[in-house]
């Protein structure tokens, strides 16, 4: 119970994090609607594709989803092209026989957006926050609640005045389960105001 109390705890830490960077980021520019990358823009976002843990005994990859906020932070910083964001997805890690393994990673992340001369831009980052691990319908039905890491990249490509179109690929690991490691692959949708 005290594993779960922790793992709750930090990503209430994040998600105030979170939310007090992008408060202190500046809005976007009235002019800035077409740069999708410009400082104070605004992302929200829809996932869906792949998602898998390495194990051993862990069942074959399966699907997942999720939904996200992200804000362009202001180029005053050290660096630009930087955000900072919060995700939860909910990921169908597999199947044995009729239990199955549940991930619910809420993470938080900074990532770095390349600024190519082409429609596609890529981008890449790290993040971190709690991973709630349930088994549904197996033998105690164990849950658990774990901090964890991951790198981040992939790429978006504008299709509308406010929309992008990416893919999202993230891997990781997981606090206190061995060699676990946590792969997924997912098409992003974006709405960008």
């Amino acid at each position: 119970m005290e594993q779960i109390r922790s793992g709750w705890a930090g990503a209430t830490a994040l998600a105030a994090m979170l939310v007090l960077a992008s408060s202190i980021a500046p809005a976007a520019p009235a002019g800035a609607a077409g740069d999708f990358w410009a400082p104070g823009s605004n992302w929200l976002s829809l996932r869906a594709g792949y998602a898998h843990v390495s194990d051993q005994v862990a069942p074959p990859g399966n699907v997942g989803y999720g939904f996200g906020y992200m804000r362009m932070l202001p180029r005053w910083w050290k660096f630009s092209h930087f955000s900072i964001g919060g995700y939860v997805h909910h990921e169908l890690e597999g199947k044995y026989g009729s239990a199955t393994l549940v991930d619910v990673p809420m993470t938080v992340e900074l990532v770095r957006h390349s600024m190519w001369a082409t429609a596609f831009r890529p981008y890449i980052g790290a993040g971190y926050g709690a991973y709630h691990i349930k088994f549904y319908r197996a033998p105690g039905s164990p849950t658990a609640a774990r901090n964890g890491g991951y790198v981040v990249f992939g790429g978006n490509v504008p299709i509308s005045g406010r929309t992008t179109l990416g893919l999202d690929t993230r891997y990781g690991a997981v606090k206190d389960t061995g060699s676990e490691k946590r792969l997924s692959v997912k098409l992003n949708y974006s709405i960008i105001y």
